[in-house]
């Protein structure tokens, strides 16, 4: 667990470099990243008790690691995905801390749903769909 802290927060590092630096080199330091998340859902994986937890981090290393130069081309768009990756990771270690070091979590799945919630969250930002509504789609209620 404290080796994985240590990567923790070398991840969190690599995500502000990642905010400052170009597309070409982001899409190599986000493989870090996806890498650091894969190393945590094949640790967790084995511990058995945490199936949406891994699941939720396999499809975000996998997506992650699918970010191509392009996709970091908008800022605002990266700005976005790191400020939700910086988030996810600061709950994580919150998550770790509690369940694992502490050990007070009287359910040790309490933040199955956030972190996969947070996890359709960073995907939304790269989906190109936008909901348009217009006068005619709206429901009318009588």
């Amino acid at each position: 667990i404290d080796m994985f802290m240590d990567d923790l927060n070398e991840m969190l590092i690599t995500l502000y470099d990642i905010e400052e630096s170009n597309s070409e080199n982001s899409v190599v330091l986000m493989q870090e990243v996806a890498a650091t998340l894969n190393e945590f859902y094949t640790l967790v994986d084995t511990l058995i008790a945490f199936p949406i937890i891994v699941s939720t981090f396999k499809n975000l290393s996998i997506f992650l690691s699918e970010i191509t130069p392009e996709m970091y081309e908008k800022q605002e768009q990266k700005k976005l995905l790191i400020m939700y990756l910086i988030g996810l990771a600061n709950d994580l270690e919150k998550w770790i801390d509690i369940v694992f070091i502490q050990r007070l979590a009287d359910d040790v799945n309490y933040l199955d749903a956030s972190f996969a919630n947070n996890v359709v969250e960073i995907e939304a930002i790269f989906n190109e769909k936008e909901i348009e509504t217009d006068d005619e789609d709206e429901l009318e209620f009588f």
